[in-house]
């Protein structure tokens, strides 16, 4: 796309302006825009929109417009300033339902975004932790750094990573936040507290209590390859799953709410897809009304 490219050329000429002193930031600033604008939605099957795609690009130029401001500010004092002025800049990645972002951090830590999530990422890693703040769920495989531990904040917890790979659950209106623990190891700290996991755990975490129990970790991890584990669960709380995922409204009525599913369900292009291949496994019926509302029922 024209516009694509003639927007990345005046971001690249910005950041070969930088003085040669300055290099070393310079490289990480590009790193960090090569890995919003390169890796985002590379998974998705979906293309992101032009529109979409200038709202991510946006959020790269403040990472890199920041950075540039920093050095041609900071001359005196500059080691402490630079740190100060580093630190303050966060760029906040904001995916709507039924979007879903896959991109590689600066440190080459691979990260998937789950549909309602927000990340703020640091244009610069601090250089005793790096660090991400987020909301919803996120997917992480982090790149081993013994010098500078990975950290994820949420809310109410804080999860420190020693390389590993994990799912995080931290939406606001599920009341109950969760981490699973695919390999590795990470400890998660809540009220003053601090417990470690050991893989094929998940942690459960409400009001500052922490409470660990043995999972597959698959049920939990999935969704980033667009798949539904339905083991053992009731249609409620598969829908719940699949309205976030979407971005749709569904309202479940009859008895449809004592209903439990086991298997697997391929999330594909449209919620549609998902609803047609359901009513055909369970006697189920559903209607689309205007918008994102469907209605599903018992036949």
């Amino acid at each position: 796309m024209k516009d694509r490219e003639t927007f990345l050329d005046v971001l690249k000429l910005m950041i070969q302006r930088i003085s040669a002193q300055d290099r070393k930031l310079a490289s990480q600033v590009d790193g960090s825009f090569a890995g919003v604008m390169n890796e985002v939605g590379k998974r998705d099957r979906r293309d992101i929109s032009f529109y979409r795609w200038c709202a991510l690009a946006a959020a790269a130029a403040a990472v890199v417009l920041g950075v540039f401001f920093t050095v041609n500010l900071v001359n005196t004092g500059r080691a402490q300033r630079e740190v100060a002025v580093a630190a303050a800049s966060w760029t906040k990645l904001t995916v709507p339902e039924g979007e879903h972002v896959d991109m590689t951090l600066p440190d080459g830590t691979r990260m998937y975004v789950n549909s309602g999530s927000e990340v703020e990422i640091p244009s610069v890693y601090d250089a005793e932790k790096r660090e991400i703040r987020m909301r919803g769920e996120v997917y992480l495989e982090v790149v081993k750094d013994a010098e500078r531990p990975f950290h994820v904040r949420a809310d109410d917890f804080d999860v420190r990573v020693f390389g590993t790979s994990f799912n995080v659950s931290a939406y606001p209106e599920d009341g109950v936040s969760s981490v699973v623990l695919v390999e590795g190891s990470v400890s998660v700290s809540s009220a003053g507290r601090t417990m470690f996991m050991e893989p094929g755990q998940k942690m459960d975490i409400a009001g500052g209590k922490m409470a660990v129990t043995d999972v597959e970790t698959i049920e939990y991890t999935s969704w980033k390859d667009r798949i539904l584990i339905t083991d053992g669960q009731p249609l409620p709380a598969i829908f719940h799953k699949l309205g976030r995922y979407y971005g749709a409204d569904i309202e479940l009525r009859g008895d449809v709410t004592d209903m439990m599913i086991n298997g697997k369900l391929d999330l594909q292009e449209d919620l549609s897809s998902v609803l047609d291949n359901l009513c055909i496994l369970l006697p189920l019926e559903y209607e689309k009304l205007k918008g994102d509302k469907y209605v599903v029922s018992s036949r």
